[in-house]
């Protein structure tokens, strides 16, 4: 291979290389980072984990979801139009309730107004004053053996 190739395939290995799917944006002047952190464990529940993280002048907010599959976020205006970061953690079994599961942050404070549960979803429509949004979420098996994690 010629050396310009190497550099091209050296770059390439920069855009597709080990960056983890993470999902990061603002809301209401907040940071919030959406994550899969792995870690050595010998329980399988602690293998990996959903993390979501708020940070605000220095103040962090973090949320960490063991035994999930799915987790995913985004900011959203509730109904009184004040910027929310809405998101949910849930397994994905059919004992499951995706439609359920959602979590609910205030970037101005940092203040954890919901928790994810199997049965919020009227609490958080009523929080949000209507439809609640349909979130990316990110697959946190998926994640953990891209990672290198062995799960089974």
């Amino acid at each position: 291979m010629r050396p310009r190739g190497l550099l091209c395939l050296a770059f390439l290995s920069t855009l597709t290389g080990p960056a983890l799917a993470a999902d990061q944006f603002s809301c209401g002047g907040s940071d919030t980072r959406i994550e899969v952190l792995v870690r050595d464990s010998r329980m399988l529940d602690e293998r990996a984990e959903g993390v979501v993280t708020m940070s605000r002048n220095g103040l962090d907010t973090v949320l960490r979801f063991r035994s999930i599959d799915f987790i995913g976020g985004q900011c959203v205006n509730a109904a009184d139009g004040r910027p929310l970061v809405v998101f949910q953690a849930f397994c994905g079994g059919s004992g499951c309730n995706d439609g359920a599961n959602w979590g609910v942050i205030d970037p101005a404070l940092l203040r954890v107004l919901m928790v994810p549960t199997d049965s919020n979803r009227q609490e958080a429509q009523k929080l949000l004053g209507g439809a609640l949004p349909a979130l990316k979420m990110i697959s946190v098996e998926r994640e953990a053996v891209r990672q290198g994690v062995e799960l089974f």
